[in-house]
């Protein structure tokens, strides 16, 4: 019985068994590129590694370009866990970056039914668009993930 399924996922899309260790070796990869970098640095890394400027991140995260900016060059700026699950899913970001972005913001995953949603979202629905996301957590009662979210 499934329990869970994925409400962005194609039923016409091929299996993406063949791509999945080109996946699991990108992101091996980038973890090692990325594990003595602080957040900002981090964040930069990635961006430029998915060819995002700021103004694209804001479009597929929903996150202002000045918060962007902000959590990109200020490393005492408050990163939140709905940053870095916006952030994730407007970069497409398997979960085990997302989980190396969540170390380093120092913030950790709580037993709250938000927080596994949250934990939901970054394994399952990553590739999803974030107005999916968002309606998706609003469907739960859960508030989405940023103001610009909260537009919709």
């Amino acid at each position: 019985m499934t329990v869970f399924s994925n409400p962005c996922s194609d039923t016409s899309r091929q299996d993406n068994t063949s791509a999945f260790p080109a996946m699991i070796e990108w992101a091996t990869a980038t973890n090692r590129a990325i594990a003595p970098m602080e957040f900002p640095d981090a964040l930069h890394y990635l961006m430029k590694d998915q060819k995002m400027t700021v103004e694209h991140l804001e479009e597929t995260s929903l996150i202002s370009t000045r918060t962007i900016i902000r959590l990109s060059n200020d490393p005492d700026y408050g990163v939140t866990r709905e940053h870095i699950v916006a952030l994730s899913v407007g970069l497409t970001l398997p979960p085990i970056i997302s989980m190396e972005l969540l170390r380093k913001a120092g913030l950790v995953m709580k037993n709250t039914m938000r927080h596994n949603t949250y934990c939901m979202i970054l394994c399952e629905m990553y590739s999803c668009r974030i107005e999916a996301v968002n309606q998706f957590l609003v469907s739960l009662n859960i508030p989405p993930l940023t103001r610009l979210g909260a537009k919709m």
